[in-house]
């Protein structure tokens, strides 16, 4: 946030919760799931309730790490980052497939888009494979919720739906994914470089500033072509040899 944000701010203590309002629209697609859940496996009565609302009646905790982003001098002291929740793995045993194909050779690229959706996953896998392969990498590609959806497993590629990102991306090379909050602390927590190809809401946000950070190149929106991806693939190898 800059200096004259700070100002504006202070001066104007609407336009800060103007912004925590418009902050509440990414929370949007994501409510009905939450009130189901708080209702059915929490036994909550009260539903989802908004940031902004929250902020002003007592306070919210940002569950991301002050050294990914400090809280800006004018935010209210209700509203703190406490660092990355994470979900522990417990005895999770990874697919023999998966297990062996980690074993056969040098660490493989991860490519996965938790929730998002392309609308084309067909398209999209078909443009990963081939920046895959233009940059000679193997691969674990993650279907998530359906953004890839490949129909064939080419050579040096192998396709999960899932794995606990705390265990499969310490033992990768460098991690493609959507810019989601949970896929970036897993990333920083493995210390691997990224490439984020974000789709929506905050994912933007959270690419700029890893890029910011130096620890991945920059975003790879707009236009999505295999070069483009491929281009983005080696400038994160390259990071990720620099001392």
């Amino acid at each position: 946030m800059t200096a004259a944000r700070t100002k504006t701010h202070h001066r104007s203590p609407a336009n800060g919760r103007a912004r925590w309002r418009i902050s509440s629209a990414v929370e949007a697609p994501y409510r009905g799931t939450v009130r189901n859940w708080r209702a059915g496996a929490l036994g909550l009565r009260e539903g989802f309730r908004p940031v902004a609302d929250l902020v002003e009646a007592g306070g919210v905790l940002h569950a991301w790490s002050p050294h990914l982003l400090p809280a800006p001098a004018d935010w209210p002291a209700q509203a703190h980052p406490t660092g990355f929740w994470t979900m522990p793995t417990g005895d999770w045993t990874p697919p023999e497939r998966l297990a062996r194909f980690l074993d056969d050779g040098d660490p493989p690229i991860y490519v996965g888009f938790g929730s998002s959706y392309s609308g084309t996953p067909e398209a999209l896998t078909s443009m990963v494979l081939e920046a895959i392969r233009l940059t000679g990498h193997r691969a674990v590609l993650a279907t998530g919720w359906g953004a890839l959806r490949p129909g064939t497993e080419p050579g040096g590629v192998l396709v999960i739906e899932e794995a606990p990102h705390e265990w499969l991306l310490p033992r990768v090379a460098i991690a493609v994914h959507h810019g989601g909050i949970g896929t970036v602390a897993a990333a920083l927590g493995a210390g691997v470089p990224q490439v984020v190809r974000p789709f929506l809401g905050d994912q933007p946000f959270w690419a700029q500033r890893l890029h910011h950070l130096g620890v991945a190149p920059a975003p790879v929106s707009g236009r999505l072509t295999p070069g483009r991806l491929a281009a983005a693939i080696e400038a994160a190898t390259e990071q990720g040899r620099r001392p």
